[in-house]
Protein backbone atom coordinates (compact mmCIF):
# COMPACT_ATOMS: atom_id res chain seq x y z
CA UNK A 1 0.00 0.00 0.00
CA UNK A 2 1.31 3.33 -1.13
CA UNK A 3 1.46 4.69 2.77
CA UNK A 4 4.19 2.08 3.41
CA UNK A 5 6.46 3.54 0.76
CA UNK A 6 9.30 5.90 2.34
CA UNK A 7 8.44 9.11 2.01
CA UNK A 8 10.72 10.82 -0.74
CA UNK A 9 9.66 7.27 -2.90
CA UNK A 10 6.01 8.54 -2.39
CA UNK A 11 7.06 12.40 -3.79
CA UNK A 12 8.68 10.99 -6.25
CA UNK A 13 5.69 8.88 -7.51
CA UNK A 14 3.18 11.43 -7.08
CA UNK A 15 5.49 14.23 -8.87
CA UNK A 16 5.88 11.40 -11.67
CA UNK A 17 1.88 10.82 -12.28
CA UNK A 18 0.84 13.89 -12.17
CA UNK A 19 3.64 15.35 -14.70
CA UNK A 20 2.80 12.30 -16.71
CA UNK A 21 -1.20 12.71 -16.64
CA UNK A 22 -0.68 16.65 -17.23
CA UNK A 23 1.43 16.24 -20.06
CA UNK A 24 -0.38 13.46 -21.76
CA UNK A 25 -4.05 14.70 -21.30
CA UNK A 26 -2.79 18.64 -21.05
CA UNK A 27 -4.60 18.70 -17.57
CA UNK A 28 -3.17 19.02 -14.09
CA UNK A 29 -4.91 16.47 -11.60
CA UNK A 30 -6.88 17.78 -8.67
CA UNK A 31 -8.44 14.84 -7.34
CA UNK A 32 -6.35 11.68 -5.74
CA UNK A 33 -7.44 8.10 -4.55
CA UNK A 34 -4.72 5.84 -3.74
CA UNK A 35 -4.96 2.00 -4.88
CA UNK A 36 -6.41 -0.06 -2.05
CA UNK A 37 -7.03 3.36 -0.35
CA UNK A 38 -3.73 3.61 0.90
CA UNK A 39 -3.61 6.87 2.41
CA UNK A 40 -1.61 8.42 5.14
CA UNK A 41 0.72 11.23 6.05
CA UNK A 42 3.43 10.45 3.50
CA UNK A 43 0.27 10.69 0.66
CA UNK A 44 -1.21 13.35 2.16
CA UNK A 45 2.15 15.52 2.23
CA UNK A 46 3.09 14.38 -1.34
CA UNK A 47 -0.50 15.79 -2.80
CA UNK A 48 -0.75 18.92 -0.76
CA UNK A 49 2.97 19.17 -2.55
CA UNK A 50 1.68 18.96 -5.85
CA UNK A 51 -1.07 21.06 -5.49
CA UNK A 52 -4.21 18.17 -5.10
CA UNK A 53 -7.70 19.38 -3.99
CA UNK A 54 -9.64 15.99 -3.23
CA UNK A 55 -8.55 12.74 -1.80
CA UNK A 56 -10.99 10.46 -1.23
CA UNK A 57 -9.04 7.38 -0.42
CA UNK A 58 -9.91 7.30 3.31
CA UNK A 59 -13.24 4.81 3.84
CA UNK A 60 -14.77 5.88 6.74
CA UNK A 61 -15.90 3.21 9.05
CA UNK A 62 -13.92 0.65 7.41
CA UNK A 63 -10.87 -1.28 8.51
CA UNK A 64 -8.31 -2.73 5.94
CA UNK A 65 -6.07 -4.06 8.55
CA UNK A 66 -6.86 -7.88 8.26
CA UNK A 67 -4.94 -6.70 4.47
CA UNK A 68 -2.15 -4.76 5.89
CA UNK A 69 -4.08 -1.61 5.02
CA UNK A 70 -5.23 1.55 7.77
CA UNK A 71 -8.09 0.90 10.01
CA UNK A 72 -10.56 4.05 9.16
CA UNK A 73 -13.23 2.51 11.67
Amino acid sequence: MMFRLDTDVTRALVREVTNRIESELGVRPTTFRAGRWGWGANVADALWKEGYRVDSSVTPLLDWSSSGGPDYS
